[in-house]
């Protein structure tokens, strides 16, 4: 079973085939009997030769008659490619030895050793790595020593300068062919990677459109619940042995209102009116109400903010709710005796943006936890819901920011927020 990357590579290349490579391999094959029969003064070559080229001209018409009548299906087009490059080698190599040898002595060249240039070129549609590349290059070069080798009666050194800077051009051509496949393997992994992204985007607008209307439909019959789990424990003394389990009804109603409350969010994570803001002044704003709790008074707070801090460009209620998720998921990572949380800003004048800093001394994040931290639903935390920094980075990208995590056990997490200070064309 192929991949569907593998899948998309063997239909570019039936395509590639089709366009390109036979009608190449026509063009080498009436150029090589044209120059040959030239060279012969417009008589028929000998048997062998005649051979030879009687039997490239029936495998091209095998070839043509696959591709163009669809005979070749996508699992079979690489091995069908690999051994049309085998017959278009030994051709040229068998057609630069024969061309030595007759034209020995007669002052006559055709330099049919530029073929090799064109399959060099080939191993770009059948060999996807620059490794394999080379390896066809190194190839190449050996047959053309060994055809000039075979040819040769003597050796002459005016000839050979000759034949060497043939060599080194049909190295250039292989050490050129090796830097286009590595910029085209860079280009097409981007291109993977983008097209990921945009299937993961489509199927997260898709969730999120199907977890909005779950999300209404189940919020209705819970507020029910609560309001009535509320009622029965207002009309229920504590001694009564109803009383605990009406109130754990009501705990897990109102979990599960919140958690709908954050599905919505990630769902629709819509994006208000921009307006600039003083990044400072909304963190203040945000970590008074996130630790107006008088029982962390232990934990401690330390503050580096910019004095030179441009306005930010963004949506201040959206942006407020994201500081809010890491404040408090820094706040519950703390471990005593020492609870801290150092908040600074930066600007970034290089990128014209501005930095947000959250670093705690928590427990930290494992390595493999941090590679699933934004992915909706993945938590640590015992009672978490796994949507805060799934929520949080939809807000920031929403606000053309980004969001950077590192982490390590034991020693804390840090947190970048990165927003910008203008507007960004649409």
């Amino acid at each position: 079973m192929i991949s569907e990357e593998t899948r998309e590579y063997n239909r570019w290349l039936i395509s590639l085939e089709k366009r390109a490579i036979v009608p190449i391999k026509w063009f080498i094959f009436l150029v090589s009997f044209i120059s040959w029969m030239w060279m012969e003064r417009w008589v028929l070559p000998e048997k062998v030769v005649f051979s030879i080229f009687l039997f490239y001209f029936m495998q091209n018409i095998f070839f043509t008659y696959c591709f163009y009548l669809n005979r070749v299906t996508i699992e079979e087009v690489r091995y069908f490619s690999y051994i049309s490059l085998l017959f278009d080698t030994l051709f040229v190599t068998f057609l630069l030895i024969f061309s030595h040898i007759v034209t020995f002595g007669k002052n006559i060249e055709i330099d049919y050793y530029i073929f090799y240039f064109l399959i060099i070129l080939r191993g770009f549609a059948i060999f996807r790595y620059k490794s394999e590349n080379l390896i066809l290059g190194s190839v190449v070069s050996i047959l053309f020593i060994l055809s000039v080798y075979m040819s040769e009666e003597k050796f002459d050194p005016v000839v050979y300068t000759s034949y060497l800077l043939k060599f080194f051009l049909i190295w250039a051509v292989i050490l050129l062919s090796w830097f286009l496949i590595e910029v085209i393997n860079r280009q097409k992994s981007e291109i993977i990677r983008i097209k990921e992204k945009l299937i993961t985007s489509e199927d997260l607008a898709t969730v999120g459109e199907i977890a909005a209307g779950v999300a209404h439909e189940v919020n209705n019959p819970i507020g029910i619940i609560s309001a009535y789990s509320e009622y029965l424990l207002g009309k229920t003394s504590p001694d009564n042995p109803l009383y605990d389990d009406f109130r754990t009804i009501q705990t897990e109603a109102t979990k599960c209102k919140k958690i709908i409350e954050e599905l919505l969010n990630y769902a629709k994570p819509s994006v208000g009116s921009l307006q600039y803001y003083d990044l400072n002044r909304l963190t203040e704003e945000v970590i008074s109400f996130a630790f107006m709790d008088k029982k962390q008074e232990d934990i401690i707070i330390e503050k580096n903010f910019s004095k030179e801090l441009p306005n930010i460009y963004v949506d201040v209620i959206a942006i407020k709710q994201a500081i809010l998720n890491i404040l408090l998921n820094a706040k519950q990572s703390l471990l005593k005796p020492e609870r801290k949380i150092n908040i600074s800003t930066l600007y970034d004048k290089g990128n014209e943006m501005v930095n947000l800093v959250i670093r705690d001394n928590g427990e930290g994040i494992s390595k493999d936890a941090l590679k699933h931290i934004f992915e909706p639903f993945f938590t640590n935390k015992k009672g978490g819901t796994g949507l805060g920094l799934s929520i949080t980075k939809r807000i920031l990208d929403a606000n053309n920011g980004t969001i950077t995590v590192s982490s390590e056990l034991g020693k804390g997490t840090e947190v970048i927020l990165t927003l910008p200070i203008s507007k960004i064309a649409e």
